[in-house]
């Protein structure tokens, strides 16, 4: 059984935070050898269930790295249940595309296959519309096997 960690933290709209002891929720959605993005729970809200992820992401060329953290990337609940739904769907697709977005409805994961390639687009926004950063990968449709796998493994408490 996974450890149970603390998280103290609650969507900025809500006055009262209470803290909740939620089970140990880090995963690789992605490894290859180019492309690692990992997602960490950050905290979780129960008016609207949902859930923050702190989003790590690495992109790692020959002559170039690319690191950067989405920190508290809050998702409804049933927005990343739709998104694990829509993978599973488009593996059996030629074409097509799914996308999980934030509680603003930013896009913030997409996947879009194209026969046999993947196309996985990471955006980020911020709250203020100052900037935006988007990093845009090419890899082989087969992987959507190895994510769909991966986001079965998250222990789920919704």
């Amino acid at each position: 059984m996974a450890p149970l960690r603390k998280i103290s933290r609650c969507a900025p709209n809500f006055l009262v935070c209470q803290a909740l002891a939620v089970k140990e929720s880090m995963f690789h959605l992605i490894r290859n050898n180019e492309l690692e993005v990992q997602l960490d729970v950050s905290g979780v809200s129960d008016p609207l269930p949902s859930v923050a992820f702190d989003i790590a992401v690495s992109w790692n060329m020959p002559y170039q790295t690319v690191d950067f953290k989405i920190k508290e990337c809050w998702i409804e609940c049933t927005a990343f249940d739709k998104f694990q739904d829509g993978i599973l769907q488009l593996q059996s697709l030629e074409t097509g595309s799914i996308t999980l977005n934030d509680l603003s409805g930013d896009p913030i994961i997409s996947f879009t296959k194209s026969g046999s390639v993947l196309v996985t687009e990471i955006q980020s926004k911020d709250g203020l519309d100052i900037g935006s950063f988007t990093l845009k990968s090419t890899s082989q449709s087969i992987e959507l096997s190895d994510i769909l796998t991966r986001i079965q493994q998250l222990d789920k408490w919704w």
